[in-house]
């Protein structure tokens, strides 16, 4: 009896494991399909579905291998999902939160203990249609111009950090088209695209009437004052690639915020006389 036992507890043990496995793996399938639908690659529909199903299948196995709390994570995520689908937002920050409680709880092969679980419950995300949700605080919104999807997802990172939502393009056509229909707060453009490069962007949206106070950053690996660069217009700060990208977009974005201001008064100012 005690060797079945024992021998019981060892599948347990194993089956459980192949459970956390499972359930690192499904959360990296999560954060693939945000960042799929953060570039562009995948219809934010079938973004929606394939992380609701990998949700649904953590929620499905961890109570039974002892994660009732990852259970409840998992359900919550689902609601919250469905919640902002159907409103039409973009969940990418909030999802993250999630996935990011969630993989702790994996990475600890353990549910925290009650005063964690109340400090996570209260950190995570309400939907939209919640009687507690907050109502949003409006963000400038940053378009992000890159072929590169590693960049995108580098200076996406960075400028939600800042608290910037961010829509990316990876070529000029398509940058222009989404300053058209929907003129956003700052364009970063990086200077190698397909085609015309974010200096040619950059160039013609200074001149163009409907774009020529629109912020603008160049993402660059060129030194500054490089001969690549002559031609770039001096209000235009630039964005150095290196170790110290963190720093330097900062700096890119504090000047900025001089412009900002400047265009809000000026707009205030139009607007009385």
């Amino acid at each position: 009896m005690a060797g079945e036992a024992e021998a019981s507890g060892d599948i347990y043990a194993s089956l459980r494991t192949e459970f956390l496995e499972e359930a690192g793996d499904r959360l990296e399938a999560i954060e693939t399909s945000l960042n799929d639908l953060f570039t562009g690659d995948i219809e934010t529909a079938k973004a929606a579905e394939e992380i609701r199903r990998e949700a649904h299948t953590i929620k499905g196995l961890a109570t039974p291998f002892g994660f009732p709390v990852l259970t409840s994570l998992a359900h919550q995520l689902e609601d919250y999902l469905a919640a902002v689908t159907l409103k039409g937002w973009s969940p990418r920050k909030d999802v993250q939160t999630f996935i990011d409680v969630m993989r702790g709880i994996v990475d600890q092969r353990q549910d925290p203990d009650p005063e964690r679980t109340l400090a996570i419950e209260r950190m995570l995300p309400l939907p939209p249609d919640s009687q507690y949700a907050a109502e949003p605080e409006p963000a400038h919104r940053v378009l992000v111009v890159t072929s590169s999807r590693t960049l995108a997802l580098k200076l996406g990172g960075e400028l939600e950090g800042f608290g910037f939502d961010v829509t990316t393009a990876a070529k000029v056509v398509d940058a222009l088209a989404q300053v058209q229909d929907a003129p956003p707060d700052i364009v970063v453009a990086s200077d190698v695209l397909d085609g015309l490069d974010g200096l040619d962007l950059i160039c013609a949206l200074t001149v163009m009437p409907s774009t020529k106070s629109l912020p603008a950053i160049l993402v660059t690996s060129y030194h500054h004052e490089g001969p690549e660069l002559a031609a770039l217009p001096a209000k235009v700060p630039i964005l150095a690639l290196g170790p110290d990208f963190s720093q330097e977009l900062q700096r890119a974005l504090t000047g900025l915020e001089f412009r900002f201001l400047e265009n809000r008064l000026a707009a205030i100012a139009a607007s009385a006389s």
